[in-house]
C-alpha cells in the first residue's frame, strides 16, 4: 500500500488551477486564446455599484498551452479608457492579483448611458514576445452605478487569496463613514481571519473557512451593513517546515522517499532533506540529501505543482498535490519516467530540534509496504512502545510480517532503538531501528510531523520498505472491547500473485468478539468482487499489545481460514489517525488504514480534496504499474458541480483533467456507510468508477473498481 493519508479526521493543469494568476505546469511559450470578466452582468441586468465605493472584477486568462509558465499582464479599462477617469469611475489591479480590477465607482452617477458602464481588460496575445503588439480583449462587464443609500460596505462580492489582504470601506450614502467599527464571521465558523476593528483591514486566513466564505461587517452606532467575501487557496496557503513520504516504481522497480522542505508562503523553496531508497540496480539507498531548493504554485482550489531541486537532482522532481488545509496534502509524482503517491504534512515546529527524542514515548503504531531482498512484495506492520532515548521496550510491543506470502505473526521479540538526527534535528529527521526474531534488523530514516505522526524510509537494504508511524492507543491490558460496537470502514492494497490488488469495505464489530455484518469490495488485478456481504466471523484481542487478529468472510457460514472467500488481518488502533491494517492470508500481501466511521452516512457536500494512489510494487515489470492521481472535487449530494485531476499514468502525465458534470453521479452511501460514485473526465477522456466508504462527513475512503486502475485513495473536506 501507498499511504495517502495523515489523519484524515484531524489530518506537490493547470490553466483551471492557476486561472487568477496566469500560471501552469512545466515549461514553454503559450499565446492567450481568451480572457472572460467575471462578474459580466448584462445589458439588461448590470451589476449594481454605489458611488463612491468599490467592487472587483476577475479576469481569467486562458492560455494556448496549459502546461506552460506564463506571466500574463492584464490592463484595466472603462468605457475603453485604460484605469478609467474619474466620471465613469477608476480600475487598478489588485495590489495582489494583477487578474483581480479593483473598481471604484465615481462620486457621482455618470450623465451618460443611464449611468451604465462597461469595464474590459486586455493582454498581450504572446506574453513571452515583447515585439508583438496584438493584443486581446475580453468581454464585457456591464455596471451601473447607483446613488448610495444609506450604510454600505465595499468591495462586494471580493475574490481574496489565502494570507493576503484586503481594504473593505464604509460609506453613508456615498460618503466615508470613518466612524465604524469592523468584524468578521462566517456561518460555520472556522478560520475566518482577521480584521482591524478601527480601518477595516482585513487578512485572509491560510486556507478557506468552512464553505469557503466570510462576512465582512460594519458597524455604526445600531446600524449595521455587510459584505461577502470568497476566500481562495493560494501560495500561502503551503508556508513552513513540512515533512513527506511518497512511493511507488520507477524502471528499476519500487522506491521511496522521505524528507522534509520549507516552503517559504511565496512560491519558493528554500531549503530541506530527504533520504531516497530504490531496489532497482540491486538496491540504492541515499541518505540526508540536501534540498538545495524549489518552486511551487498553489492554485484558488488548493490544486499545486511543485519542483523540488536536491544535490543529486539539480533538475529538480516535479509533484502534484491536493491541499486539504495549510496542514496536509495528498501527493503524487509527476516525472514521466516513475510512479509514486504520499502526503505531505506541516510539521509543527515545537518539535523540530533534539530535544523531541524525550518526547517520542509510549505506545506507536506502523505500516510498511515495499518489497524484499529478492525484490518481491513485502508488508510488516506492528506496535512498539518507545521509551525516548532508552529505545523501545518489547513489553506490549509486537510485529507481523507478511513476506511474499510467508507470513510470521505475532512476534513478540520486537525491539529496537530510536535517535534525533543532530544534523538535521531541525528538519525532524530520526533514525528508527526496529528487531526481532522474525524480521531481523530493519533500519528507517524518519522525519517528524509531531511526536504523534512520522514518515519513514528503510535506509539499510535489508528490505526496501516505506511508510507512516502513528500515535498508538495507550494500555498495557486489552479487552475485545477496544474494536468497540460501532461501524468502521477501511482500505487496502498492495500485490497478489495476480498482480496489482485492492480491497476495500465496511463492518460492524459487536465490541464483544465479533464481526456481525458489513460490505466487502475486492480488485484484483482488474477482476472485482463487488459489495460482498460479511459473514458474522470473531476476532481477537491480544491482551498485552491490542492486537487485534479480524477474520472477514464473504463465503456463506464460514470463517475458517484459507477457505474460499476468508481473510485475516491484523490491525493495529491509533489514538490519532488510521489504525493500521496488514493482511496475514494468502490471498495478498497488502497494507491499509481503518477508521471507525462518525456518526450516521451522509451525502457529501462542499469542496474535497482527492488522492488515488496506484497498488502494488513491482520489479521492472512497467506494464503493472498503476496510475496515481491527485485532485478536487465540488460535490452536492449526489452530483459533482466541478472539478480536476492530475494523473500520472507511467511515461506519460495529465495535468488539469476536468471533470464531465453531465456525466458524473454520487450515489449516497447506505446505512453501513458504503457507497459508489463515477467520475467521468474530459481530457484526456476516461471514467473513473468508484467505491466509497463513509469515515464522517468530511473524509471517505476510496477504492477503484476498475480495469486498468487498481487503486486506492482518500477524499477529504477542503472548505
Amino acid at each position: 500500500m501507498r499511504v495517502l493519508a495523515r489523519s484524515c479526521l484531524g489530518l506537490l493543469a493547470f490553466a483551471a488551477l492557476c486561472a487568477l494568476s496566469s500560471c501552469g505546469g512545466g515549461s514553454g511559450n503559450a499565446t492567450v486564446q481568451s480572457i472572460t470578466i467575471a462578474p459580466a452582468g448584462s445589458v439588461s441586468a448590470p451589476n449594481d455599484v454605489a458611488v463612491n465605493t468599490e467592487a472587483d472584477f476577475t479576469a481569467t486568462v486562458t492560455l494556448s498551452n496549459p502546461s506552460a509558465i506564463t506571466s500574463t499582464t492584464v490592463t484595466w479599462y472603462v468605457n475603453t479608457v485604460s484605469g478609467g477617469s474619474t466620471t465613469t469611475g477608476t480600475i487598478i489591479a489588485s495590489g495582489t492579483d494583477n487578474e483581480v480590477g479593483v473598481f471604484t465607482a465615481p462620486l457621482n452617477v455618470p450623465s451618460t448611458n443611464n449611468g451604465v458602464v462597461q469595464i474590459t481588460a486586455t493582454a498581450p496575445k504572446n506574453p513571452s514576445d515583447t515585439t508583438d503588439t496584438s493584443t486581446v480583449t475580453s468581454n464585457i462587464a456591464y455596471v451601473q452605478i447607483t446613488i448610495g443609500v444609506g450604510l454600505v460596505v465595499s468591495p462586494t462580492g471580493a475574490t481574496i487569496s489565502a494570507g493576503s489582504q484586503k481594504q473593505f470601506t464604509a460609506t453613508n450614502n456615498g460618503t466615508t463613514d470613518s466612524n465604524v467599527t469592523w468584524s468578521v464571521s462566517s456561518a460555520s465558523g472556522g478560520n475566518v481571519g482577521t480584521i482591524n476593528p478601527l480601518s477595516g483591514l482585513y487578512t485572509a486566513p491560510p486556507y478557506p473557512p468552512p464553505g469557503g466564505e466570510v462576512t465582512i461587517t460594519a458597524t455604526s452606532g445600531t446600524t449595521t451593513a455587510t459584505s461577502t467575501a470568497v476566500i481562495i487557496y493560494s501560495d500561502a496557503s503551503l508556508q513552513g517546515p513540512y515533512a513527506f513520504s511518497y512511493s511507488g516504481n520507477d524502471s528499476g522497480g519500487f522506491y521511496s522517499v522521505a524528507g522534509s522542505f520549507v516552503a517559504n508562503g511565496q512560491g519558493t523553496i528554500t531549503n530541506g532533506v530527504e533520504d531516497i531508497m530504490r531496489s532497482g540496480g540491486g538496491g540504492q539507498v541515499h541518505t540526508q540529501v540536501p534540498i538545495t531548493g524549489g518552486n511551487y504554485v498553489v492554485g484558488g482550489d488548493g490544486r499545486g505543482q511543485a519542483v523540488v531541486t536536491t544535490s543529486l537532482n539539480s533538475q529538480g522532481n516535479s509533484f502534484r498535490f491536493a491541499m486539504t488545509t495549510n496542514l496536509h496534502a495528498f501527493l503524487i509524482g509527476f516525472d514521466n519516467a516513475s510512479t509514486g503517491s504520499g502526503t505531505l504534512d506541516q510539521q509543527n515546529a515545537d518539535y523540530l530540534n533534539a530535544s523531541v527524542i524525550s518526547q517520542i514515548t509510549g505506545p506507536y503504531v506502523f505500516a510498511f509496504s515495499g518489497e524484499n531482498t529478492s525484490f518481491l512484495p513485502r508488508s510488516v506492520a506492528g506496535r512498539f512502545v518507545a521509551d525516548g532515548p532508552n529505545g523501545i521496550t518489547s513489553p506490549g510491543s509486537i510485529v507481523d510480517d507478511n513476506n511474499n506470502g510467508t507470513v510470521h505473526a505475532s512476534d513478540t521479540s520486537l525491539g529496537g532503538t530510536i535517535s534525533i538526527d543532530p544534523l538535521y534535528a531541525t528538519s525532524g529527521r530520526g533514525i528508527l531501528t526496529l528487531t526481532s526474531n522474525t524480521i531481523g534488523s530493519l533500519q528507517f530514516a524518519f522525519y517528524v510531523v509531531d511526536n504523534t505522526h512520522f514518515h519513514l524510509v528503510e535506509i539499510d537494504k535489508n528490505a526496501f520498505l516505506g511508510g507512516d508511524v502513528y500515535q498508538g492507543v495507550s494500555g498495557n491490558s486489552f479487552s475485545t472491547a477496544l474494536l468497540a460496537g460501532s461501524q468502521y470502514s477501511f482500505a487496502a492494497g498492495g500485490n497478489s500473485s495476480q498482480g496489482p490488488y485492492a480491497v476495500g469495505g465496511v463492518f460492524v464489530s459487536s465490541g464483544s468478539g465479533s464481526v456481525t455484518s458489513g460490505a466487502l469490495d475486492v480488485n484484483n488485478s482488474g477482476t472485482t468482487q463487488l459489495n460482498a456481504a460479511l459473514a458474522s466471523c470473531s476476532y481477537t484481542v491480544d491482551p498485552a499489545s491490542g492486537r487485534i487478529d479480524l477474520i472477514l468472510s464473504t463465503a456463506s457460514g464460514s470463517c475458517t481460514l484459507g477457505a474460499s472467500g476468508v481473510s485475516e488481518f491484523s490491525l493495529y488502533a491509533s489514538s490519532q489517525g488510521p489504525w493500521e491494517l496488514l493482511e496475514l492470508d494468502s490471498a495478498a500481501v497488502s497494507t491499509g488504514y481503518l477508521f471507525p466511521q462518525s456518526g450516521s452516512p451522509v451525502s457529501y457536500s462542499g469542496n474535497f480534496a482527492l488522492g488515488l494512489a496506484g497498488q502494488g510494487a513491482f520489479n521492472t515489470n512497467t506494464s503493472l504499474f498503476q496510475p496515481d492521481a491527485s485532485g478536487e472535487v465540488t460535490l452536492a449530494g449526489s452530483s459533482i458541480t466541478s472539478g480536476n485531476f492530475d494523473i500520472n499514468v507511467y511515461l506519460a502525465t495529465y495535468p488539469s483533467d476536468a471533470v464531465s458534470t453531465a456525466d458524473t453521479s454520487i450515489v449516497s452511501p447506505s446505512t453501513n456507510g458504503r457507497g459508489t460514485g463515477v467520475i467521468k473526465l474530459t481530457n484526456p477522456v476516461s471514467t473513473y468508477n468508484l467505491s466509497f466508504y463513509y469515515v464522517s462527513p468530511t473524509t471517505t475512503l476510496l477504492l477503484d473498481q476498475d480495469v486498468h486502475r487498481i487503486s486506492i485513495g482518500v477524499l477529504a473536506n477542503q472548505f
